[in-house]
């Protein structure tokens, strides 16, 4: 969760530096959709991992 809170507040941070830099009227919309995206592909790259393949036995088989 801090993770995403940091990635969140930079790339908002980012965008707002760059749309005060671009001041041409679709600015903010075409950062707000990067912005957007940047997030989505954050979001999808850290998702759930794959669990490493647990041996055949059971606990009790592998104790003995």
């Amino acid at each position: 969760m801090v993770r995403a809170t940091i990635w969140t507040v930079g790339l908002f941070g980012a965008g707002t530096a760059l749309t005060r830099v671009l001041v041409w009227p679709w600015a903010e919309p075409i950062v707000l959709v990067a912005l957007g995206l940047a997030l989505l592909y954050v979001s999808a790259r850290s998702g759930v991992r794959e669990r490493r393949a647990r041996s055949a036995l059971s606990p009790k088989e592998a104790a003995v």
